[in-house]
């Protein structure tokens, strides 16, 4: 019998179908290999996300309570100065009506004096301000003026005590007529208005305010 001639290996089916399988199966696995990398890599970017997103929002979330932190003291500060500014504003209100209270009180206690006056007190008032106002008089000439005018003693006295008077300007205006019409020596001067009703007193002193 003749022996049957070998094919060489490479020529049988099934090396090549060995092969074939091998590559296939090398090819999945690079695919799946490149698959699990992707997949990995893109695990790892959402973890980085993730982690980028927590951290900026802690930063977001610390610097939100710092500037609350910032703005406390200030709303204490704008509470405290709005607090002071109506305490303020109330003493300033309850001084103005205590004030208008105690005008009112002393303008009221002057009607009512006014309202006890005689009808020849509130005259002689008046007629003694009027006086005044032309000529210059002691106190002790204003009442006898006045009880020349037809008032009484009580009412002209009550008058000359109820009117504002400076008797030292009185005297020194009243040296100063005297001095206008006619010529006096110092102590010429001072004797006149003793005469007149002055203090001793007021007479110097209105001779020394005009000049002697």
């Amino acid at each position: 019998m003749s022996e049957k001639t070998k094919k060489p290996i490479y020529k049988k089916w099934w090396v090549w179908l060995i092969v074939v399988v091998v590559l296939i199966g090398i090819g999945t696995s690079g695919e799946e290999s490149e698959t699990v990398d992707d997949t990995n890599s893109e695990q790892v970017e959402e973890v980085e996300a993730d982690s980028q997103s927590e951290d900026s929002s802690q930063e977001e979330s610390e610097n939100n309570s710092s500037e609350s932190d910032e703005e406390e003291p200030v709303k204490e500060n704008e509470k405290e100065e709005s607090s002071e500014n109506h305490e303020q504003e109330d003493s300033a209100d309850n001084q103005e009506q205590q004030e208008t209270t105690n005008d009112d009180s002393g303008e009221s206690n002057e009607s009512e004096e006014k309202k006890d006056l005689t009808m020849g007190q509130k005259n002689a008032i008046q007629q003694a301000e009027n006086y005044l106002s032309m000529m210059a008089f002691s106190k002790s000439g204003l009442i006898e003026q006045l009880e020349y005018e037809g008032y009484s003693t009580e009412d002209a006295e009550f008058a000359v005590d109820n009117i504002t008077v400076d008797w030292q300007e009185q005297a020194t205006l009243k040296a100063k007529d005297y001095l206008d019409n006619m010529s006096f020596s110092r102590s010429g001067l001072i004797e006149q208005l003793i005469f007149e009703g002055f203090s001793e007193e007021h007479a110097n002193n209105a001779a020394d305010a005009v000049g002697y």
